[in-house]
């Protein structure tokens, strides 16, 4: 998996950032994912979505278990809402953490 997935325009300015730190611990794959931001001007245009889809299926295809606290460090972003974004894109709060999620990576049609 790569460690930081931006997400930019052909201008090639950045408008978008998550930040990955990849940990390996016994025979799991796990990842950290670290920060996820978009600037104000971009946000609710799909930027995130497009950024983390990319983090999911590369931790799909490598079998890897994405783990994040979805806890807004600004207090203009809803909650609830962030937590129901994750979920869209495969996210489980974990039990007995207020704002700790995982995903499992998602198995893909093995070949015949």
């Amino acid at each position: 998996m790569k460690h930081t997935y931006a997400c930019m325009p052909s201008t090639g300015t950045a408008f978008g950032l998550c930040t990955v730190h990849v940990m390996h611990e016994t025979n799991d794959k796990l990842a950290l994912i670290t920060e996820v931001q978009t600037s104000r001007n971009v946000r609710n245009k799909g930027h995130a979505r497009a950024m983390m889809e990319s983090v999911c299926a590369d931790a799909d295809r490598e079998g890897v278990i994405l783990v994040l606290n979805a806890d807004p460090q600004e207090p203009s972003v809803n909650l609830p809402r962030l937590i129901a974004f994750y979920q869209t894109l495969g996210f489980e709060l974990i039990p007995e953490a207020e704002t700790a999620m995982r995903r499992d990576p998602k198995v893909t049609d093995l070949p015949t």
